[in-house]
């Protein structure tokens, strides 16, 4: 039936003041309604995509969240497009059966169109892993087959909110100093895409994938940097699901999957500019710099002590008591931290600050807490973020 789907209405691009605005109606079973957006800046008018696949990829997975088939009308899709979220759903179902069921993607129409040609476009936050991205793929050759980086885009509506401009200026212009000493433009963009209910560690990818395909017109492909060193693991940005996100037009390149969190520290410690300029933390309230006291901020500035660094973009460096009562969530212990211990044992390294960083390890991996996360089924671990989410509870081992 017509009202058991959700439907999405997308309206012309349209001109407010010096910005492009493209709006859409997402319409869910009964009443509930939400007016999604995109807003550009109007001097990017001439690459902007004039097909659905933005609003496609943001969408599928609330689709699939509210298990109604998606029906898209007011633009026409790209046919590779449908074909690549038939084996995204596949995925995302496999990860997670519970949450997410496949849905049918019923497009008004499909089109051909034609591929631009200037390169990739790297989603880009200033942080570790967009940056190595960019360092590593600036050049003729890249590490995954990409094109080549030319740009970075960056969004305002995922890490850091709508309604605070002036702070996303000044993230915007940091990211757009570290970017221009490789001779990079950053792109700025903004979206609502978050109103959606999810979880966002588990949608943020397609968000991400929807802002990059807006560029299609002038971009050949789109850049995720990977924020994990291994594939097959559940996640909403990952090796073998980013591609899918992609169309026969713009393709989606998932970068740096197989690099160590270390040894993306080491690349970057040869970077002057990234060594100041880059921004780690998302609990400090300005959004532009580092607290250097969260647990991020803590882990970087511990790899880059690795790396023989001391950065200027954090306010100090940590002492051996803070390393000590770190707390450490299981995917951290498991992906960065445990693997550190051993390269530290393989080189020889000690100090003071070894031993604290290997009773914090040993503290946390004995934890209650953390031993009851790695037994509880999946089903229950989403069902905890999505409590954690919706009462804005960030902390905890799940």
């Amino acid at each position: 039936m017509a009202g058991s789907r959700l439907h999405i209405l997308i309206h012309p691009w349209r001109e407010e003041g010096s910005h492009l605005i493209w709006e859409a109606d997402l319409r869910y079973p009964g009443f509930r309604r939400e007016r999604l957006w995109f807003r550009v800046s109007a001097k990017y008018r001439s690459i902007l995509t004039e097909l659905a696949d933005p609003f496609v990829v943001g969408c599928f997975q609330q689709a699939m969240a509210w298990k109604r088939d998606l029906v898209v009308e007011g633009a026409p899709a790209s046919a590779g497009l449908l074909s690549g979220l038939e084996r995204a759903q596949a995925l995302i179902h496999g990860w997670w059966p519970r949450s997410y069921r496949p849905v049918d993607l019923c497009v008004e129409r499909v089109t051909p169109a034609a591929s631009a040609t200037r390169g990739t476009l790297l989603a880009f936050s200033g942080g570790v892993d967009s940056s190595h991205s960019a360092w590593v793929n600036r050049g003729p050759v890249t590490a995954g087959g990409a094109p080549p980086v030319t740009a970075g885009l960056m969004v305002q509506g995922f890490d850091i909110p709508l309604g605070e401009e002036e702070k996303f200026a000044a993230a915007a212009e940091n990211s757009e100093k570290l970017l221009g000493s490789l001779g990079l433009p950053l792109i700025r963009a903004a979206t609502n895409l978050r109103v959606m209910p999810g979880i966002w560690l588990e949608n943020f990818g397609s968000a991400v994938a929807a802002a990059l395909h807006l560029f299609s017109g002038g971009y050949r492909a789109g850049m995720l940097a990977s924020g994990h060193e291994r594939d097959g693991f559940p996640h909403g940005s990952a090796p073998g699901l980013d591609p899918e996100f992609g169309s026969e037009v713009f393709d989606i390149f998932h970068d740096g999957a197989f690099v160590t969190r270390l040894a993306k520290i080491e690349a970057l410690a040869e970077w002057p500019e990234a060594c100041a300029r880059l921004r780690v933390c998302w609990r400090d309230p300005a959004y532009s710099r580092n607290c250097g006291r969260c647990e991020k901020c803590l882990r970087t500035l511990i790899l880059f002590r690795v790396a023989g660094k001391l950065p200027s973009c954090f306010p100090g460096d940590v002492d051996d008591g803070t390393i000590r009562r770190l707390r450490i969530a299981p995917i951290n212990l498991l992906l960065t931290y445990q693997p550190l211990l051993e390269v530290l044992r393989e080189r020889g390294i000690r100090g003071t600050w070894v031993t604290a960083l290997e009773e914090a390890v040993a503290r946390s991996v004995a934890n209650p807490a953390v031993q009851l996360a790695d037994r509880l089924p999946n089903w229950l671990r989403l069902w905890v973020r999505m409590f954690r989410q919706q009462t804005g509870l960030r902390r905890g081992v799940f």
